[in-house]
């Protein structure tokens, strides 16, 4: 619960870059699809882990982190390896994971991270049914 905590709080204030903002994305268009999606629910575990782990030495918090991100990069394996060629909701969703995954893969770093349109993008291409596993 601490991850998700520093997720909403923290993490993704950091990544929108405008803590005074009322409405950020990465709050309210990843965390309803991480709740109903749990490969994307361990991405978001991680890459809040990945930022908890920058501003501390807590080494348990480290060992959790990147069990998270080991099982959101088994669980995108195993469905990409499973994809057909049609299936533009499972391609759009993997798609987003990846996105996600691509910023623990380059270690966490506001500069490098700053992307606050590209939820709001994805929630403009893509109707909320297209996230539905």
């Amino acid at each position: 619960m601490l991850l998700l905590e520093h997720y909403v709080h923290d993490t993704s204030a950091t990544l929108f870059g405008d803590d005074g903002a009322n409405w950020n994305p990465f709050v309210t268009l990843v965390l309803p699809r991480a709740r109903d999606d749990e490969l994307i629910m361990q991405a978001v575990l991680a890459l809040s882990g990945v930022h908890y782990i920058t501003k501390s030495t807590c080494s348990d918090m480290a060992s959790t982190t990147w069990s998270h991100y080991a099982q959101a990069v088994r669980g995108l394996k195993h469905q990409l390896t499973r994809q057909g060629k049609g299936d533009k909701t499972q391609h759009l969703r993997l798609l987003f994971m990846t996105i996600l995954l691509s910023y623990v893969e380059v270690g966490y770093s506001p500069v490098h991270l700053r992307l606050p349109m590209c939820a709001f993008i994805f929630a403009r291409i893509c109707p909320d049914d297209l996230f539905s596993s």
